[in-house]
């Protein structure tokens, strides 16, 4: 795994025109992030609600959550959800994030800060997510915490992959 990630890396760089040379460290793995915009304060996410493992009546629910040192807004600075493999959703503020006729079983929220083009703030610590059951607990879950993971972002749809990076995040475990 190490040597296909390197090999990304590798190849991105010498695709792209870099913005900077941003380098994170997640457990014995050292990344440089090609084309990744540097983010000078240290942002940190949690998810408060719902609890891992919890159990929640559903069909709605509802992801609070507590972000430091990232403001989103309207049109610029904002979050990314992900329900299950779900293509994400966007979200511009603080305020607590629904996700609307979740299927009752076992899934995964991912939720991490990007910039206005939709680029992932590549820092340590910034990707949280939560493992839970909507109405009863039935199914098995698609993230195993106890070993990196790697959330594709963007691009999302058909694109002219001249144009567009490839969008990631990397959590160590």
């Amino acid at each position: 795994m190490k040597t296909v990630l390197l090999l990304v890396t590798i190849l991105l760089t010498a695709s792209f025109n870099l913005h900077a040379q941003v380098t994170t460290t997640h457990g014995k793995w050292k990344l440089i992030h090609a084309r990744a915009t540097q983010t000078k304060a240290s942002v940190r996410i949690t998810i408060q609600q719902p609890l891992q493992g919890e159990v929640v009546s559903g069909p709605d629910v509802t992801v609070q959550f507590a972000i430091q040192n990232w403001q989103p807004e309207k049109n610029g600075r904002h979050l990314h959800f992900i329900l299950d493999n779900e293509p994400f959703l966007q979200h511009y503020s603080r305020d607590p994030f629904v996700f609307h006729n979740v299927q009752p079983g076992a899934h995964v929220i991912r939720v991490f800060p990007v910039h206005p083009w939709h680029e992932s703030v590549k820092q340590e610590k910034v990707l949280a997510f939560v493992k839970f059951y909507v109405k009863e607990k039935r199914g098995s879950f698609d993230v195993d915490s106890s070993r990196p993971m790697m959330v594709y972002s963007t691009p999302v749809g058909d694109h002219d992959s001249n144009e567009r990076c490839p969008d990631s995040h990397i959590r160590a475990s």
